[in-house]
């Protein structure tokens, strides 16, 4: 009698447990309603479950997981916490090694009035030798219109192989009429970095992208300046949107003296993380140019120069990015691409959606042809 109650629990709790799992995962009805387990992970099997037993038609599963995916990162409410697909993973890739095929225009958008507005053309690309101006915006892509609202996919429509054609509608700014361009992609190399000395004896940088190996270039070329006797530096960061922290890190080093706090970073539990400069850098008189293009790790830079009191500031105050996104690439060739913590400058601004005050403002001047941002720099110097 005893054996037989033993394996009659056995079998009943083995049921009940089945029963559970089915329920937990599958859902079950009660009342003709599906009943599922509270969460969001078994609420989407469940439905993904009922339309493959019940949706008519046929449909791309990876296309519909993508694209769920997309609307749960979105749902967040943070713009730059964003799910990549392969495709979106290689172009942004592309976008950090500074390579790509395309017509040579670098774009952000125009929250104000809901546009997309050309911030940057780079020169002798097809959109340079076409006409197209900074400060254009870019209506449609093949007769497709394009807003703030689907900005993420502009480039992609874009960006194509070498030597096919792209037609953009773009606004000029200059006339304030549309015109249509036909361009050919081509393979766009971005440079990174640009360097001369100016006025005698100011050596001028311009960083355009914080892109792979850029803090290894600006080092070079703050050494061939100090081996030229040069008496002072200009950094332009104008237009420059960001790129690797490391990489502003890097060009950090090179600029502030040994041990001074470059920025530090707090995460969702307030642990804070400090990072100091490693080397001691170059002592010549600095100034930054910054805009209101000016963002991430461009205000990093200009963060850690203010707040350590090395250099004046000048031109317009900066965009106002300051928090840190991780990428997390998945084996199948995605990415997430998250934010994980908000940093702040050495004297503890934070920076974002607030921007960088320049220490001197100064416009730049519609249809100038003087540099009015420079001039001031060069001032300061002197």
């Amino acid at each position: 009698m005893k054996e037989f109650l033993k394996k009659y629990y056995t079998i009943a709790i083995t049921v009940i447990i089945t029963a559970s799992l089915c329920f937990m995962t599958l859902g079950a009805y009660y009342n003709g309603k599906l009943f599922i387990k509270p969460g969001g992970t078994a609420k989407f099997s469940v439905i993904q479950r009922l339309i493959d037993e019940n949706y008519y038609g046929n449909y791309d599963k990876d296309v519909a997981t993508d694209n769920a995916i997309k609307s749960y990162v979105s749902a967040l409410g943070d713009e730059y916490t964003t799910y990549f697909t392969k495709k979106e993973f290689e172009q942004f890739e592309s976008f950090i090694n500074d390579t790509y095929c395309g017509v040579g225009i670098g774009m952000r958008k125009d929250a104000e009035n809901n546009t997309i507005l050309i911030v940057e053309v780079y020169k002798d690309s097809p959109a340079d030798r076409a006409g197209i101006k900074e400060g254009d915006t870019v209506l449609a892509v093949n007769g497709k219109e394009f807003t703030v609202d689907n900005f993420q996919q502009i480039s992609d429509a874009i960006k194509g192989e070498e030597g096919t054609e792209v037609t953009l509608t773009i606004k000029q700014a200059e006339t304030g009429k549309n015109k249509d361009f036909k361009l050919k992609r081509e393979e766009i190399k971005k440079d990174s970095i640009y360097s001369e000395i100016i006025d005698k004896n100011i050596g001028y940088i311009c960083l355009y992208v914080f892109s792979e190996g850029v803090g290894e270039q600006f080092s070079k070329v703050i050494d061939e300046f100090e081996r030229k006797n040069v008496k002072s530096i200009i950094v332009d960061l104008r237009d420059n949107g960001g790129g690797l922290t490391k990489e502003a890190e890097i060009i950090a080093d090179c600029l502030l003296p040994k041990g001074n706090t470059i920025y530090y970073t707090s995460d969702k539990n307030g642990n804070k993380q400090y990072t100091y400069s490693k080397v001691e850098g170059c002592k010549l008189p600095l100034v930054l140019l910054v805009n209101e293009n000016s963002a991430s790790s461009s205000e990093l830079l200009a963060g850690a120069i203010k707040g350590n009191k090395r250099g004046k500031i000048v031109g317009k105050k900066t965009f106002g990015k300051g928090v840190v996104q991780n990428v997390i690439q998945l084996s199948d060739g995605t990415a997430l691409k998250v934010t994980i913590q908000k940093y702040f400058t050495p004297d503890n601004m934070d920076i974002n959606k607030k921007g960088i005050e320049p220490d001197v403002e100064v416009n730049l001047g519609e249809n100038s042809t003087v540099d009015n941002q420079l001039e001031k720099a060069i001032e300061i110097l002197k």
